[in-house]
C-alpha cells in the first residue's frame, strides 16, 4: 500500500493503475516505466538515457568528511533547475551523514562483488551455527530441509544488509519516513525525466 501511495504521488495515476504496475514489476522506478510504456502516464521520458546532469560536492564542517556525486538527468534544462540542485545537495548530505554510510548505489550492484560474496558467506556460517551445525561443514552436506532453511534465512539477512549499505535503499537522513530512492523518484515524476545516481565517492580522514 505504501508503494502505491508513492507511485500515485509521482505519476498521478489511479490507484488501480498503480496497483497493476506494481504487480507487473519489482520496483517503483520500473512501475513508472511500465505506466509510461502503457500510455497511462503521459510525458514521462523515463525509458531514455540520462546523459545530462551535474556533479555535486559536500565537505562536512569538521573538514574530515567529503563527498562527490554524479547525478544524471535527460536534459540540460532539468540539470539547471533549483529542484535538481537541491536533490544533489541533499544526497551529498545523506552520503556524508548516513550510518552506516552507503557503499553502493543500488542493491543489484552488490551481488557480484568480493564484499557481497564475503558477507553472504559470513551470514551462511552464522546461520549454520545458530541451527546447530559447524560453520565449516559444506551447505550441501546438511540435510535438505535444514539446508533450505539456512539458505532462506541467510538470503533474508543478506537482503537486509544490502538495504543498509546501498544509497537508494537507505532511509533519508533528513526524513527517515522515505528513502533516498523515493527522493529521486519524486523528482523524476515532477520533471518527467529519468533521474539517476550514476556514482558517488565518500572520503573520510
Amino acid at each position: 500500500m505504501q508503494n502505491i501511495q508513492k507511485l500515485r504521488e509521482i505519476t498521478k495515476a489511479s490507484i488501480s493503475d498503480c496497483k497493476s504496475a506494481l504487480e507487473a514489476t519489482k520496483t517503483v522506478e520500473e512501475a513508472i516505466d511500465w505506466l509510461s510504456k502503457k500510455g497511462i502516464v503521459d510525458g514521462l521520458r523515463l525509458s531514455g538515457e540520462s546523459k545530462e546532469g551535474a556533479c555535486f560536492s559536500y565537505i562536512h564542517t569538521n573538514q574530515k568528511v567529503g563527498v562527490l556525486l554524479d547525478l544524471g538527468c535527460q536534459t540540460d534544462f532539468v540539470a539547471k533547475t533549483d529542484e535538481f540542485k537541491a536533490l544533489g545537495r541533499d544526497i551529498c548530505l545523506h552520503i556524508c551523514g548516513a550510518s552506516p554510510f552507503p557503499r553502493f548505489v543500488n542493491e543489484s550492484d552488490v551481488d557480484e562483488t568480493p564484499l557481497g560474496f564475503d558477507q553472504l558467506n559470513l551470514l551462511i556460517d552464522k546461520t549454520k551455527i545458530e541451527k546447530g551445525f559447524d560453520a565449516n561443514i559444506p551447505l550441501s552436506a546438511i540435510p535438505e530441509k535444514q539446508q533450505q532453511m539456512i539458505a532462506k534465512i541467510s538470503e533474508g539477512r543478506f537482503t537486509k544488509w544490502k538495504k543498509e549499505i546501498c544509497l537508494l535503499s537507505q532511509k533519508f537522513v533528513k526524513d527517515p519516513t522515505i528513502t533516498v530512492g523515493d527522493l529521486v523518484n519524486k523528482l523524476s515524476g515532477l520533471t518527467k525525466e529519468k533521474i539517476v545516481v550514476r556514482k558517488f565517492t565518500r572520503y573520510e580522514i
